[in-house]
């Protein structure tokens, strides 16, 4: 019985552990892809806008 509480309480702390690296991945991986949108996005906005700016 001891055994199988322990063993329970290994499994959860291991699934806590690795939740938390599942989510900090995540987190990680949304900042890059967000900063990776913005930089590809904004020259692009730059670009479509330039023809209407510029005097033709």
């Amino acid at each position: 019985m001891d055994f199988q509480i322990k063993t329970d309480t290994n499994i959860i702390r291991f699934a806590s552990i690795s939740n938390f690296i599942i989510a900090c991945e995540l987190s990680v991986t949304a900042v890059w892809v967000t900063f990776a949108i913005s930089r590809v996005s904004v020259p692009r906005i730059r670009l479509s806008f330039t023809p209407l700016m510029s005097p033709s």
